[in-house]
């Protein structure tokens, strides 16, 4: 009965009502587009830099990563790749040599970082090969084929079927050096990533370097549960302890603050709108409740007690709250969903965001639980600000409250 009674008081004021909850909706939309726009800039960048530099987890040699000196080297590569292809966690795994060198052409020169690949298991890891825009991903046939990022190509003046020389400190000390010809250019969404690495055939670079076949600088993988990259570090520090384990986390600490980042500014934003939500809510209820003053008096003469006057107020805070939550976060739900699968095209500014490692285009979205804890959320709120207005309507003296006119 008392439900009943306060649903039919939010629709008394059709118009003061309908402007609380077009506001309220329309105040949860902007904040939860807003949030699910920056967790898809957050996770597309994590996402990109796990499947195109990091993996999931990196095995080196304790001080490679120092200083990158080609000496310190994972010995029995081999044998390690062969038990990591019977882990059932890990789906693939490769492994790389990585050598800083002075990359020339008669067009300039520049320092760049040659990884040394096994191209077809890289393709399982890695997904550099999906980025080609002109020329065939390590086309056989070539000696010493490499694969260049467009930034670098451009920088060098070179195109595909061109040769670069790369020069580089072989592992007895000497400077040594040799022609690579390109036979693909990729593109990535990161331009400095784009600008300063070369791929090349993993034998090709040994036998340059005098590099043994069966080591390696680095060996990558990708699990098939994400989710449990730590427990399954912690398994191959165990396996492994001459080598050093780290998750991408740890390779790429920027990318996790990028996610702490954004979710402290999810949770700015919803706190934002709460408070928002709350003083609307306070306002407009105080506002009924001088308006009812002599209903309310009257209630309360007739007999009604204070506890389902009170109980009335927080249902009709409730109802009011409920309904422009719900509208609010179903249309955020539909555009969402729309542009989850379309992307928002941000081309314009996407010389801007490559500089930075972003996306030109942005695919937003959010967890499902994300809307049950919104839900829960702004009913708290809505209990909280009805408790003001409705204390105030408690006060109120039916004597006097009946005599107002």
């Amino acid at each position: 009965m008392i439900a009943a009674i306060a649903w039919r008081n939010v629709w008394r004021n059709r118009l003061r009502s309908g402007i609380v909850i077009a506001a309220i909706a329309i105040g949860l939309f902007g904040g939860i587009f807003s949030i699910a726009f920056m967790e898809g800039i957050a996770q597309q960048t994590v996402n990109a830099s796990i499947a195109l530099q990091v993996s999931h987890i990196q095995l080196h040699h304790p001080l490679f990563l120092d200083d990158e000196e080609l000496k310190y080297r994972i010995s029995g590569a081999d044998s390690i790749l062969a038990q990591l292809a019977r882990n059932p966690d890990v789906v693939t795994a490769t492994r790389r040599y990585r050598v800083r060198a002075m990359a020339s052409t008669a067009g300039g020169g520049t320092g760049v970082e040659i990884i040394g690949i096994e191209p077809e298991v890289e393709k399982k890891v890695t997904n550099v090969w999906q980025k080609i825009t002109t020329g065939d991903y390590f086309s056989t046939g070539r000696r010493n084929p490499i694969v260049v990022g467009e930034r670098l190509a451009g920088k060098l003046k070179v195109k595909v079927g061109q040769k670069i020389v790369l020069t580089a400190q072989a592992d007895d000390g000497t400077l040594t050096g040799g022609a690579f010809r390109i036979t693909a250019i990729f593109r990535s969404d990161n331009s400095l990533f784009d600008e300063t690495r070369i791929f090349a055939d993993y034998r090709d670079l040994s036998r340059l370097l005098v590099l043994p076949e069966n080591e390696s600088h680095e060996i990558a993988l990708l699990l098939r549960q994400p989710q449990k990259i730590t427990s399954a570090a912690g398994l191959l520090a165990s396996q492994y302890p001459d080598l050093k384990i780290e998750t991408w986390r740890e390779i790429a600490p920027d990318l996790g603050m990028l996610q702490g980042l954004m979710q402290q500014m999810m949770f700015m934003f919803l706190v934002i709108i709460l408070i928002a939500l709350a003083f609307g809510i306070i306002n407009t209820m105080l506002m009924a409740i001088v308006e009812r003053t002599r209903e309310l008096g009257l209630l309360m003469a007739l007999g009604m007690s204070k506890i389902r006057l009170f109980v009335m107020i927080m249902l009709e805070t409730i109802f009011l709250s409920l309904t422009g939550g719900s509208i609010g976060m179903a249309v955020s739900a539909a555009v969402i969903h729309y542009y989850s699968r379309r992307g928002i095209d941000l081309s314009i500014v996407g010389e801007g965001l490559a500089a930075i490692g972003y996306a030109a285009h942005v695919y937003p979205g959010v967890a499902a639980p994300f809307f049950v804890i919104l839900t829960l959320l702004v009913v708290l709120t809505a209990i909280l600000s009805a408790i003001y207005p409705a204390r105030k309507a408690l006060k109120l003296r039916p004597a006097e409250a009946i005599r107002i006119e």
